[in-house]
């Protein structure tokens, strides 16, 4: 059986050899080579970065280029070797003529030479083009694909963008700039992609142009997206100010929970307040996401209010918000209460959880599944925790509780141990 022969011999290339007859001819060759290589490079980068809608298309200039790379350098090197490799060395080795004298092929120079030019021209070729290699690969796919002509091919080219395997790039300029052009895209499912996409990359100079996107006649997935993306990129004074704005000027359900969704995200205790009226909402889903900004922002000169509504809540559910709300401006004055309300409770009653799964699969819980005697046992561990040591320790130790409040009451005692 034949093997295949890896030859680095020089003398056996027998490339182009008509473009190296007389030293004359190779200059010219050369010339003409390198002047072919750069302007093709040129005119490649900014087709595929400017204009291009295939990656197929992409990858064949790509390709097309190097091969002439190679080339360019490959009469780059055999010049060199004719000038300063020993004497006829282009006649012998590369025209394969015979000449007297002793032969000496310089295989090993030869091809450190054209390595050398390899890298040499690559590096000149990145440089002279804006570093076209380096954003063709960090961008050259999504720009392309943000090119094409069908509206959902757009799309999956921001979802692919968003994949975990991404995230490195997602600190690029370059990318985020891409991101916001397709706030003006015509199709509304690709502005909702990439107002969700500046959120999750966490591009903070995209706030004034997703606050634009919010107040803009975009439909209601629009405004949703863009709203979820300014919560996602924290607390700011603007951002807060718009969402509320938005929040008082919907009239739907559907608008109302989504700038809801979004003054969750931003965690601001001015939010709780402006959301705390939202909490009365003849729509329950609006008042149970009301009272998730509330739980969220945690504005402490609402707690007296909380605790007039638990004397009389209008459903079990909004009586597990309230509960959730609660726990984070509780004091020591709701602590005999709360304990009180525990003893009173039944084990076993709680509460139908409320989540919201985003487009990444992350679950956010309006509403935690917790039984209403452990809320309680969080309200007192919020409260004043330390002072009540003995009474966690009574739960962890008593058998006619049920498992799930002495876990947590076990959890609390670490918890109160690990703070000394």
């Amino acid at each position: 059986m034949r093997f295949i022969n890896l030859n680095a011999n020089v003398s056996e290339f027998g490339f182009f050899r008509s473009f190296a007859t007389t030293r004359p001819r190779l200059i010219s060759s050369v010339i003409v080579a390198t002047v072919i290589t750069y302007l093709a490079a040129f005119a490649g980068a900014h087709y595929v970065l400017e204009m291009s809608a295939s990656v197929g298309i992409n990858l064949g200039i790509i390709t097309g280029l190097m091969l002439l790379l190679l080339v360019m350098c490959y009469l780059q090197s055999v010049l060199i070797g004719d000038v300063f490799f020993t004497k006829n060395w282009r006649e012998r080795i590369i025209l394969g003529m015979k000449v007297d004298g002793a032969l000496k092929n310089h295989n090993a120079e030869f091809l450190i030479v054209l390595l050398v030019f390899v890298l040499v021209n690559v590096f000149t070729l990145n440089f002279v083009t804006k570093g076209f290699f380096d954003t063709y690969h960090k961008e050259g796919f999504f720009r392309s694909e943000l090119r094409s002509s069908d509206d959902t091919d757009r799309k999956n080219a921001l979802v692919r963008l968003t994949d975990i395997s991404n995230v490195g790039l997602w600190e690029e300029e370059g990318l985020r700039t891409l991101v916001k052009n397709q706030y003006v895209d015509p199709s509304s499912i690709v502005r909702e992609q990439a107002a969700w996409n500046s959120g999750e990359m966490g591009d903070k100079s995209a706030r004034k142009n997703l606050i634009e996107l919010l107040n803009s006649d975009a439909n209601v997935e629009v405004q949703s997206a863009a709203a979820v993306a300014l919560g996602k990129l924290g607390n700011d004074t603007k951002v807060r100010e718009a969402l509320e704005n938005k929040l008082k000027s919907h009239t739907s359900a559907k608008g109302q929970v989504a700038m809801l969704r979004g003054l969750a995200l931003l965690n601001s205790p001015l939010s709780g307040l402006a959301a705390f009226e939202y909490t009365q909402s003849e729509n329950e889903e609006v008042a149970l996401y009301a009272y998730w900004v509330v739980r969220n922002g945690a504005p402490t000169d609402i707690r007296q209010k909380l605790r007039e509504r638990l004397e009389k809540p209008k459903s079990e559910k909004e009586k597990c918000a309230l509960l959730d709300a609660l726990k984070m401006v509780a004091t020591e004055e709701d602590i005999i209460w709360s304990r009180r309300q525990f003893e009173n409770t039944e084990k076993d009653k709680k509460c139908d959880p409320l989540t919201w799964e985003d487009r990444n699969e992350r679950v956010y819980y309006v509403l935690y599944s917790d039984t209403f005697r452990v809320k309680h046992m969080k309200i007192v561990a919020n409260a004043s925790g330390v002072s009540e040591r003995n009474w966690f320790d009574r739960l962890v130790a008593d058998t006619s509780q049920s498992w799930r409040v002495r876990e947590i009451a076990l959890e609390i005692v670490k918890q109160i141990d690990k703070a000394k």
